[in-house]
């Protein structure tokens, strides 16, 4: 097992898209604070501190994150059967799942560290500029490795739920084209859905797809907002492992 996940680990590193993402991400979030400044000397309003930039980053990277684990679940997962890499591999000796384990596993990895790199270079980018400052609601430390812990725990899951995309898709296009089709209207559909039927709505607050906005987006948090953020990623990166898992065993391999 451990020389499967070296293997995936190499081939991360390896990876274009992968370093491509990094780099963008990188390059955003250390223009976007700059911008900002640049923006409050042009009208004469007081700066932006560090955590009030990070505050502002970390809505649109609730957009960043799932684009740009989509586009590497297409690239890093399924391109390898479009190239016969996977077919190889399932044909090695490993069992399905531990190829499928070792595979998520990196993957995931690669997701949360895409996951934290635009908001810690805004908040660190933002801190050098005009300080790292305050927040009236909560403490900016607390606030500031709060939301990162749960952006970790969520990006993890939502890498499970691309990974079950891509190799059910095997097609890189596919993939990267339904992820994003599904985290972009998915959330409007629950909300319609939700309208007319009341169970629906409430379905959709105990998803990860609301609870990562709460946990995220909000200075206090209710003990229930803790746990159930806590909980739920765990549980939906369990129930697509398991799911995943069933998928590939059960894949025909071209």
């Amino acid at each position: 097992m451990s020389n499967l996940i070296l293997s995936e680990w190499y081939k991360l590193r390896k990876d274009r898209s992968f370093r491509f993402l990094c780099a963008g991400l990188i390059l955003m979030g250390i223009a976007y604070p700059i911008l900002v400044a640049l923006d409050s000397q042009t009208g004469g309003g007081a700066p932006l501190s560090g955590i009030e930039i990070f505050v502002s980053a970390v809505s649109a990277n609730e957009y960043f994150l799932k684009i740009t684990i989509g586009v590497l679940a297409g690239f890093f997962i399924s391109g390898e059967f479009g190239n016969g890499v996977m077919k190889r591999a399932a044909s090695a000796g490993s069992s399905r799942s531990r190829i499928y384990a070792a595979k998520l596993a990196v993957f995931t990895a690669g997701g949360v560290m895409m996951s934290l790199l635009f908001p810690l270079c805004n908040v660190i980018v933002g801190s050098l500029i005009s300080g790292f400052g305050e927040l009236a609601e909560v403490d900016a430390t607390l606030y500031l490795f709060r939301t990162l812990g749960f952006t970790i725990l969520f990006a993890t899951a939502f890498a499970s739920l691309c990974a079950l995309f891509a190799y059910a898709l095997t097609d890189s296009g596919k993939t990267i084209g339904s992820t994003i089709v599904f985290f972009f209207f998915i959330d409007s559909l629950f909300y319609i859905v939700g309208n007319q039927l009341e169970f629906v709505r409430t379905v959709y607050e105990y998803t990860v797809l609301n609870l990562f906005r709460v946990s995220t987006m909000s200075f206090v948090l209710s003990a229930r907002d803790i746990w159930l953020s806590l909980t739920m990623p765990i549980a939906t990166f369990i129930v697509f492992l398991v799911w995943g898992t069933f998928v590939f065993r059960n894949k025909e391999i071209k």
